[in-house]
Order: structure tokens, then C-alpha cells, then sequence
């Protein structure tokens, strides 16, 4: 399979990219190290870290940062599990020029020089140093899949805005069954931090669509759960595989990250030029969010956004054409404008009109239609399968019409949304609806999800 190494997470809100990171000898897990050492890691490798792995004899995961130029960086990565034993050194250099450095970890099949296997997921101690006597130390590493959640204001909604009773609902379930989904808020203000979703507080100010699409991930890879709940159960042995989860969505009243346009990587910008908030913010939130980590190596990606462009265009007849260019560029271009690669991309549809929790197109024909049109376009931007495997064919759009008109209110509509980006991640296929009737869609009937219907009965 092709390298996968694209999408990643940004420093908090108020710094600029060219800061996304902390210099030694900064660990949460020790310090240590020369006070001359340039070496650094982006905000992402932080305790709790989970790193991309693929199948066996295809390692995913990679970490990187920079160093002074020329100077030689080694990671080690050590066993946290006394019954399984496990050290493996990785050596590299800055580069040069730029002083940047990189390391491609093996998957945790690969035997270490004492010919021993590391646990499979881990935990694991990552330890790097460079040369001059600096050294970063994170504990708590495992292996697993990772995704991140990117998009307008509804999508960093957190859990906090449910109601009481369904919050709490959530975190119950979170700490009985869901303990191995770890949580990463790139556009948290005052440092970032890798939580589990057993933290009921960390879990509350976490994105609510993000969190709901990682609980159904984790469902599809161990459809059994944890349900009695014991240490035992819950131990990383008794997952079928870690899911990491990294928002670095608009966060509400930011003029960033709302509008398509805010998200186009260079190679997408033209294509966006005529949509709202192209003109003084193209590509603004690609840039703070995306751009500045775009080594990170993860499964796959989760997308939801569109109504202030249809509010910003109320009325406008050519928002349709326009939306649909600027999209189906950007679903490639997302791709591309990292290292060469592939990975699923689930992104949801508009739901009924106004339904969005921050915002409201009143009641007006211009508006309706405004909205009514970024629905086709998103759905014309969508890939349809081809008789070739190509990143196109590994994006699915997640309708959501059927949906309450306050389902991101709602802790059962939030999960159903959640299920429904996780089937087409995880299929890796269009999501074929039927019907698919704009103006009175009262039944989805998701044809193809990679694995039948029984697919569907895990959730």
C-alpha cells in the first residue's frame, strides 16, 4: 500500500504555525538534556500519543521535528509492559539545511536486536535526543489508528452543550467501553494534551461529532466492547485497536475555519476563488490547522461543514457550480498536499435546512435555496466507485437529511451521524443512498458499507 502522511494537527489558536512546537528539554515525562539543545517535537507527540500502524510488513508511523542542522537525533522506543519486554533504537540526522529530521517506526511485529516482540498496541516510552544533549520523553505510546476531525464551528461543538443527563450518559459509557479512544483538541488554548475518553472532563470540552464518529470506529474494530467492567476488560489487550482522535476544528466566533474556502491547501485555492470568505481568508484555517504538521501519519479523516457558505450566499444561483469545484478539488487536494498517500475521508451532508446549531437561514427563498444548493453540491462533489482503487474511491459522504432538526443537540442523532461517518471510513466506499430525495428524505438505506448489512447491526 502507499505511504499514508498527510492531515495532522496545529499549535493552539493564538499561536502562529511556524511555533507548532516545544523544545527540549519540555517533556511531560522527564526532562533532562543541554539548556543549548534546539531539539523539538510538534505539540502532537505529547504523552498518550497514539501513532499510526497499518497491517503487518507496512509500518505507518512517523515522528519528526527539528534539531540543529547536521546534528544526529535518536529515538527509542522501550516497552511500558514488564511481561513483554522490548527496545529499539532509531538513528537519523537534521538535515543540513533546514535542521529537520524524520523517523519511520517498524510495526511492533518487528523483533527488536534482542529478537524480542513489544505488546502489539503497547504501551510504549518514546525517548529522542539529539547530539547536543537534548531529550524529549513520552510516556504512555501506543499504536492504533488515527483521525483527525476537521470543519466549521459545529463540528468543535463539545459534549458540554448536551444536556446534562445525556453528557453524563456519554461518559459513562466512555469510561466502561470506550477507554482506548484517546482525544487530542489541536485548537485548545493554553497547550495540548492526548486524553482517554474515560476522563469525563477532558471528554465534555471535546468535539461531540468527533468523539461520536471515534466511539463507532472503535465499535466496527471490537464490536464485542468491554462490557463487563473490570481492569481486566478494559486493558488495551482486550481492543482490537486503539482509535486516536485529533480535533482541529473552527472553534465558535473564530472568523477562521468556517467558510470551504478557509480550508483549500494551495493547489485547491483557485478552484475556490469565488466562493464566500475566499477573497480575504483562502486557505487560512488549512494553513494554521493542517499545514504546519502535515507529516502525521493517520487512517483516515472526518469532515463536516457548509452552512455558512450558504448563508454567505443567500440568494446567489451560481453557489452550486461553485461549491462543487471548490470541494471536489479539495477532496483530492487534501491529499496531495502531503507526502503521497491515501486514506478514507468521510464527510457528512447538510442536514434539513437550518438545522445547524449556529445558524439560522430564517425562512426566506433566497436562503432555502442557498442551502438547498450546497446539499446538491456536496453530493455532486462526492467520487463514485471506478473499477480502479484510487483516492477518490476511498471518500464517502454521510447524509444526514433524515436526521432531527436538532440532531447536534441530541445524544442519539450525534452517535447516528457518528455511525454513519465511521461506516464509510471503514468501508472505504461512496455511501450509495436510497433514495436520496432532497426535498422529503424519510429513510436512508445505506446500500453498500464494504461488509453487508451485518455491518450495520454492530451499532
Amino acid at each position: 500500500m502507499p505511504r499514508v502522511s498527510l492531515l495532522a494537527v496545529a499549535a493552539a489558536a493564538s499561536a502562529v504555525a511556524a511555533s507548532a512546537t516545544t523544545e527540549a528539554p519540555s517533556s511531560t515525562g522527564g526532562g533532562g538534556g543541554s539548556s543549548t539543545s534546539s531539539l523539538s517535537l510538534p505539540p502532537v507527540f505529547a504523552d498518550g500519543l497514539v501513532l499510526e500502524t497499518w497491517a503487518e510488513g507496512d509500518a505507518r508511523s512517523f515522528v519528526y521535528g527539528t534539531a540543529t542542522p547536521g546534528a544526529a537525533v535518536n529515538l527509542t522506543m522501550t516497552s511500558e509492559d514488564p511481561a513483554q519486554p522490548y527496545e529499539k533504537t532509531y538513528h537519523t540526522a537534521a538535515d543540513a539545511a533546514t535542521g529537520a529530521w524524520s523517523v519511520q517506526l517498524d510495526g511492533t511485529y518487528v523483533k527488536d536486536p534482542q529478537d524480542r516482540h513489544g505488546p502489539k498496541f503497547g504501551p510504549y516510552a518514546m525517548a529522542v535526543r539529539d547530539a547536543e544533549g537534548g531529550e524529549r520523553r513520552i510516556a504512555d505510546v501506543t499504536y492504533g489508528d488515527v483521525y483527525i476531525c476537521w470543519g466549521d464551528a459545529d463540528m468543535a461543538r463539545p459534549l458540554g452543550e448536551l444536556a446534562p443527563a445525556e453528557l453524563l450518559n456519554a461518559s459513562v459509557e466512555a469510561a466502561r467501553n470506550f477507554s482506548t479512544v484517546r482525544l487530542f483538541d489541536a485548537a485548545a488554548l493554553g497547550g495540548q494534551q492526548w486524553h482517554s475518553a474515560a476522563n469525563a472532563s477532558a471528554l465534555k470540552d471535546f468535539s461531540a461529532l468527533c468523539y461520536s464518529a471515534g466511539r463507532a470506529m472503535q465499535r466496527l474494530y471490537n464490536p464485542t466492547g468491554a462490557s463487563p467492567a473490570t481492569p481486566q476488560n478494559l486493558s488495551l489487550s482486550n481492543i482490537t485497536c486503539p482509535v486516536g482522535l485529533i480535533s482541529a476544528s473552527a472553534l465558535a466566533g473564530s472568523s477562521i475555519g468556517q467558510h470551504l474556502a478557509d480550508w483549500a491547501p494551495p493547489d485547491a485555492a483557485s478552484a475556490c476563488a469565488d466562493l464566500p470568505g475566499a477573497r480575504n481568508a483562502s486557505g487560512a484555517a488549512y494553513r494554521r490547522y493542517v499545514q504546519p504538521l502535515e507529516q502525521l501519519a493517520i487512517r483516515g479523516g472526518f469532515w463536516h461543514g457548509g452552512a455558512a457558505d450558504a448563508l454567505a450566499a443567500a440568494g446567489a444561483r451560481t453557489l452550486s457550480g461553485s461549491y462543487e469545484r471548490c470541494f471536489a478539488t479539495m477532496l483530492q487536494a487534501w491529499r496531495d498536499s502531503g507526502n503521497i498517500g491515501d486514506w478514507s475521508l468521510a464527510f457528512t451532508q447538510l442536514g434539513a435546512a437550518g438545522t445547524q446549531s449556529s445558524s439560522s437561514i430564517g425562512s426566506s427563498s433566497s436562503a432555502t435555496a442557498s442551502w438547498l444548493a450546497v446539499q446538491l453540491a456536496q453530493q455532486a462533489a462526492r467520487p463514485h466507485p471506478t473499477p480502479q482503487l484510487t483516492s477518490l474511491t476511498t471518500t464517502s459522504m454521510a447524509p444526514l437529511l433524515d436526521l432531527p432538526a436538532d440532531w447536534l443537540s441530541s445524544l442519539p442523532a450525534l452517535q447516528e451521524a457518528g455511525r454513519r461517518l465511521a461506516l464509510g471510513a471503514k468501508a472505504k466506499t461512496v455511501f450509495l443512498a436510497s433514495p436520496l430525495d432532497l426535498r422529503s428524505c424519510e429513510t436512508l438505506s445505506f446500500v453498500k458499507t464494504g461488509s453487508g448489512p451485518t455491518q450495520e447491526k454492530l451499532l
